[in-house]
């Protein structure tokens, strides 16, 4: 049923956006202030942001801050957070599953490419992938379609024929408008966001194998034509 497998890699294969909301949040907090998750959930699975995180702590504290100085001290924080990072429960066992099985692996991320190949690199994840896109490949980063289309050009498989493993709204969205199907896997950040327009739910990827994926994913859309 399925002979794609595409996954976003930010929140997805490694949880750095757990990382990300820290490091910010925690700079907030000194400012005495809160970062409100919706705001800056704003921000995740696209490239540029649309939304200034800075100006809104701005608007809070009633002054401008010193952004040269705090947004290398949110980088600092946030670098050191993720170089702990491992890959997120389940990924390598359904990589490596999916790759004994034949099954075509690809990886759509609105980060930029040397984000991408350094982490895939450092957690040992990069020769699973046939093929990897990210920014700079496409004119539209997610929540548009281009990332996914361009996976699916480059292995000549419909929409249809395709899953997505997304963790965010912005992901979900993309994949489903380039006609794949969509499982939301949110990391603890995320899984307070909505993610509705997937197509199947999940709270990990622990123990999940391809049958079952593929089985979920049968159950979901057998459910729709009840």
């Amino acid at each position: 049923m399925i002979r794609l497998l595409v996954f976003d890699f930010d929140g997805t294969l490694l949880d750095t956006e757990t990382p990300d909301y820290d490091s910010l949040a925690s700079i907030y907090s000194e400012h005495g202030c809160e970062l409100p998750l919706e705001f800056w959930a704003l921000s995740l699975g696209t490239n540029p942001s649309p939304v200034d995180l800075f100006e809104n702590l701005e608007m809070q504290i009633g002054h401008p801050v010193d952004r040269e100085k705090w947004q290398s001290e949110r980088k600092r924080r946030f670098y050191s957070l993720v170089e702990k990072e491992d890959p997120r429960p389940g990924i390598i066992s359904l990589l490596g599953e999916v790759k004994s099985k034949g099954i075509a692996i690809g990886l759509a991320s609105s980060a930029g490419r040397d984000w991408v190949e350094k982490h895939l690199n450092r957690t040992g994840l990069r020769d699973y992938f046939q093929c990897v896109r990210t920014v700079e490949d496409v004119t539209q980063a997610k929540p548009a379609p281009d990332l996914y289309l361009s996976v699916l050009d480059f292995f000549g498989i419909a929409g249809h024929e395709a899953l997505a493993i997304e963790d965010s709204p912005n992901g979900v969205t993309a994949a489903k408008r380039a006609g794949l199907y969509c499982a939301a896997v949110p990391n603890p950040i995320t899984s307070r966001l909505s993610l509705n327009g997937a197509d199947i739910h999940l709270d990990s990827l622990a123990g999940i194998s391809l049958v079952d994926l593929e089985a979920h994913l049968r159950n979901a859309l057998a459910g729709r034509k009840q």
